[in-house]
């Protein structure tokens, strides 16, 4: 008789970087811009049936360390590619490489690999002239402005949720006491539904697991880049709810992460009823020792962060960022972005009480309420991190 699997058994500095995007340019500000979708992925499986056991979940702030994955590969498919070269190291396949080199950043939708040619950095000295915003639209960023001034105000629920990989949860995978990836989501989806979060911050999702939550939500939520950048791509994907909100602007920034290239998604949303326009960014930095890649990719989030709050319009900064005190002071230090979690908000660095790697930040001109890090028996049976909940309102 075979035994139950895991899950179902109850018992218990300045750095330099290269700022690179679609078609040369980092950012599109034109309102009737939409990027076009680049390589699209492969259709995802059907999730498992759903079970009812609670997993239990690993120790406290230690998460289970994300894997890079190969471009065009199905991050939820149970077949292991990966191969092993003469001296019995894994080579390619999921895993991507374990190069420390963390390369430069380039190619506007990633997909690199550890070992591509380095490219020229642009320091941050060239940020002035490196091209970040369009010319031909730079009349339009006044008016932008003064439609962010002038507008109703509108609020909504944000999300930040790290949802563990179904990669991670496969058997004989490093958190396979959970319970697959697809039965996960269908439980994560029940429990968004009853926070009514309607921009959610995903980090670690595969495509199998965007899947399930497309066809659990009905389709109600857009979302990017989901497969429309490749493989890389996908566990950083950003959803909002179609109703309140339309995107009219889609772009990444590269990062590097664990010896590849992933792009992180920009997205500007407007508001349905009012009109008004705000910017998402949502990240999902490398962990643990890898802390070169860390700090290139944070002086590039941070660049873009403060180019666009040139547009005037409001911006959110959320994701699995892997820092604590480090990226806050940074975030709160060189942009004029808060966190609802608490501590200074510029001037002399005062970080908050139960910090973790997971992170909500907005710009001065938005308003936080009801602030939530839980990791309740609920969440801890869905994922290894708690799961950030604020209300966001644009006065």
């Amino acid at each position: 008789m075979k035994s139950l699997p895991k899950w179902m058994q109850l018992n218990g500095a300045t750095t330099a970087v290269t700022l690179v995007a679609a078609g040369g340019m980092l950012f599109a500000i034109s309102p009737e811009t939409v990027v076009t979708a680049f390589d699209s992925g492969p259709a995802a499986t059907a999730p498992a049936t759903p079970g009812t056991a609670v997993a239990a979940a690993p120790a406290e702030d230690e998460p289970v360390e994300e894997e890079p994955v190969e471009d065009g590969t199905a991050a939820g498919d149970t077949t292991d590619t990966r191969a092993k070269d003469a001296a019995g190291q894994e080579t390619g396949g999921e895993t991507g490489g374990e190069s420390d080199d963390a390369g430069s950043l380039g190619g506007s939708g990633g997909g690199g690999s550890a070992g591509e040619e380095p490219q020229e950095p642009i320091t941050p000295e060239d940020l002035e002239d490196s091209g970040l915003l369009r010319q031909e639209v730079e009349s339009r960023i006044q008016s932008m402005r003064t439609t962010a001034a002038t507008g109703a105000p509108y609020d909504f629920m944000l999300t930040q949720f790290n949802i563990l990989g179904s990669n991670h949860t496969r058997p004989g995978s490093n958190a396979d006491h959970f319970a697959p990836g697809g039965v996960r989501t269908e439980w994560a989806v029940s429990y968004l539904e009853r926070w009514g979060s309607d921009i959610i911050g995903f980090s670690e999702i595969q495509k199998d697991q965007l899947a399930v939550f497309q066809r659990s939500t009905g389709g109600a939520f857009d979302a990017w880049p989901g497969t429309a950048l490749g493989g890389v791509g996908v566990p950083q994907t950003v959803v909002w709810r179609k109703s309140m909100f339309t995107a009219t602007a889609k772009e990444s920034v590269t990062i590097p992460f664990m010896g590849q290239r992933r792009p992180q998604p920009v997205v500007r949303l407007k508001h349905n009823e009012t009109g008004r326009e705000l910017w998402v960014v949502n990240v999902h930095n490398a962990p643990r020792g890898r802390e070169a890649e860390r700090d290139q990719a944070m002086a590039l989030e941070l660049a873009v962060i403060n180019e666009l709050r040139k547009t005037g319009l409001p911006v959110l900064f959320v994701g699995d960022m892997n820092e604590k005190e480090e990226i806050f002071c940074a975030v709160t230090g060189r942009t004029d972005l808060y966190s609802p979690r608490g501590g200074s908000r510029g001037g002399a660095c005062k970080p908050p009480k139960g910090m973790r790697v997971d992170w909500i930040f907005g710009s001065s001109d938005v308003q936080f309420t009801g602030y939530t890090d839980e990791k309740t028996a609920e969440v801890r049976r869905i994922t290894d991190h708690g799961v950030l909940h604020s209300r966001v309102t644009v006065p």
